[in-house]
């Protein structure tokens, strides 16, 4: 899924891989792959974070980047936790000028994932 402003300048995506198991144990190690898997293919890429929080005992790791566009940069937060025992994946990104205005709000929101 995605969602995307008018402009899509800013988007919020969710990929639900059931088919990938994940114990809420092994999500940073999940991050950690996907990660290096993504900076071996875009050597372009600085990392400025890479962590994990936990929201009511669900692991949830993450890290920040900005990755090189045609005319600008792109800020992605990148983010993993176990739904059901499988694969939960989502970013954040907008453009590398509106950072400033984003960061915070998608830190917030990942901060808000939770599950009754």
């Amino acid at each position: 899924m995605i969602f995307t402003n008018a402009n899509s300048t800013i988007d919020i995506t969710f990929s639900h891989n059931r088919n990938h198991q994940l114990k809420n144990r092994e999500t940073e190690q999940a991050k950690d792959i996907i990660q290096q898997g993504l900076m071996k293919s875009h050597p372009e890429i600085k990392v400025s974070e890479s962590a994990m929080i936990t929201v009511d005992k669900l692991n949830i790791a993450y890290f920040d980047f900005i990755i090189p566009a045609a005319d600008t940069g792109v800020y992605n937060l990148l983010y993993v936790f176990s739904l059901k025992g499988t694969l939960m994946m989502g970013t954040f990104n907008c453009l590398e000028k509106d950072m400033e205005d984003w960061q915070d709000i998608f830190f917030q929101m990942m901060h808000s994932i939770g599950f009754e």
